[in-house]
């Protein structure tokens, strides 16, 4: 059974150049959800942004870039979910390896109305919406 969850999300990433977009499995509805990104800019929006997306939904992200000294910052320009949104920074990101995992920011109730946007210098960092 699909209940609709009256929130949305979106935020911005800042990189190095567009790259290529593949959809990742973990999402199984009608939209696309999730994928790997490196752009200078872009937006990342939930399935049928700016309406309800169906829940559950799981959905995953790899921003990337390959810049000396670079940084990825994400600014959250619409954010109404309020749990379940995580991003993870790595050194390195594949999906058989991943080196340096660290948790960067995990959005609650409590902080979401604090957290206005993200900026971390390693070369990854994954997106990940479980709600």
């Amino acid at each position: 059974m699909l209940r609709c969850l009256q929130t949305i999300i979106l935020f911005t990433i800042v990189a190095e150049y567009v790259h290529a977009y593949e959809i990742y499995k973990e999402h199984q509805g009608p939209q696309p959800c999730g994928g790997r990104l490196k752009g200078p800019v872009g937006t990342i929006t939930t399935p049928n942004f700016p309406n309800p997306f169906p829940v559950p939904i799981k959905c995953k992200w790899i921003i990337e870039h390959d810049i000396v000294n670079g940084t990825i910052s994400i600014y959250f320009t619409q954010q109404y979910t309020t749990s379940g949104l995580t991003f993870t920074e790595y050194m390195y990101y594949d999906e058989s390896y991943k080196l340096g995992e660290r948790r960067a920011l995990t959005l609650t109730d409590e902080n979401i109305t604090r957290i206005k946007w993200l900026q971390k210098v390693r070369k990854g960092l994954k997106a990940h919406i479980n709600s």
